[in-house]
Parts: C-alpha cells; sequence; structure tokens
C-alpha cells in the first residue's frame, strides 16, 4: 500500500528542486556568459608598427641582493587600442657615443612559446621584465636599447636605457603587469 504523505513530500521535493534549477540555471548561465564577455567583446587587433610608445625604468627587485629588476612598458598611441604578445627579437645596446656593446644574454627562453595576448592602450601598459645580476666583473654603461618588437609588421623601437647594467641580462616575454 502506497503513503499518500510521502508521495505528497516527493512531489513537494521535486517542485522544489525544479525551482531550484530553473532559478540557478540562467543565472550561472548569465555568469557563464558575464565571465566570457570580455574575452569576445575584446576584439582589439595586434600592434601594428607606429602604434606604440615604450619607455624604460628600474623596477623593485624581488631578490635587491642579487639582482636588479627592469621594465620595458609599452602603451599605445593616442586613440590605439591593440594586442601584443611575443618577445623582444634582435636586441641591441649602444652606449652614449652610440658605439654598439655587446651585453651578454642568459638564454632566449623569452621567445619560446606560449604568450600571453595583453592588451595595450594609452592606459593599459605591456610588460617585459629584464633581470641583471648586481655587481659583477664587468659593468656596461648603457644609454639606449634598440629591439624588434612582435607587431605586424615586426618594427624596430629604440628607447634609453635607466642606468649602468652587469650581464648576463635575462629577458621575460611579454605580459601583463605583476604587482
Amino acid at each position: 500500500m502506497e503513503n499518500p504523505g510521502a508521495r505528497r513530500i516527493l512531489a513537494m521535493a521535486a517542485a522544489t528542486v525544479a525551482a531550484l534549477i530553473a532559478a540557478v540555471l540562467p543565472a550561472s548561465a548569465g555568469q557563464d556568459s558575464a565571465r566570457q564577455a570580455p574575452a569576445q567583446q575584446d576584439s582589439a587587433q595586434q600592434c601594428a608598427a607606429g602604434d606604440l610608445t615604450v619607455r624604460i625604468a628600474e623596477g623593485h627587485s624581488p631578490l635587491p641582493d642579487r639582482y636588479r629588476s627592469f621594465m620595458v612598458m609599452f602603451n599605445g598611441r593616442k586613440g590605439v587600442d591593440c594586442r601584443l604578445s611575443g618577445g623582444l627579437a634582435n636586441v641591441r645596446f649602444y652606449d652614449a657615443n652610440n658605439q654598439r656593446m655587446n651585453v651578454p644574454f642568459l638564454n632566449y627562453a623569452y621567445l619560446t612559446p606560449p604568450y600571453e595576448s595583453v592588451h595595450v592602450s594609452e592606459t593599459g601598459t605591456a610588460y617585459v621584465y629584464i633581470k641583471a645580476p648586481k655587481g659583477g666583473t664587468i659593468d656596461f654603461p648603457v644609454a639606449r636599447m634598440s629591439f624588434d618588437v612582435p607587431t605586424s609588421p615586426r618594427s624596430e623601437m629604440s628607447t634609453t636605457w635607466p642606468s649602468s647594467v652587469n650581464g648576463p641580462l635575462e629577458f621575460g616575454k611579454i605580459m601583463s603587469g605583476v604587482s
């Protein structure tokens, strides 16, 4: 013999679960859409030659007794909204007399994928972090750095370097900023 009270409890429980599912699914779907929306809305193209400004500054090293940290910072020119990814190539250093200097590099891992695609604009900045040993036997009086940027088409950029540096240098990939 069936228990009508148990049947009624099961029916109410099923209705409650169905109502909860109905209430939660649209909200979840909306949240998923909202989470995906920035990626879908960000239709910025790859940066082109001439879209970017660049500057280099010395930053705060996480190991200040062992390394110095430098940041190459890319922003878009006025009205530019684009994406930048990859690594710097054909990096060259020059002294104050514009004489090329052979500053050594530790490795070229920064040229190996995968790459982060970074949004660049007047206020959106892409970074390349450079690690330099503190102290050492050779002090390179660097005044300027030139390099190729992975734009479309590839372009050469040059900017002042903030201070003398010891090698070998270790370059990171183009990425979003870290705090």
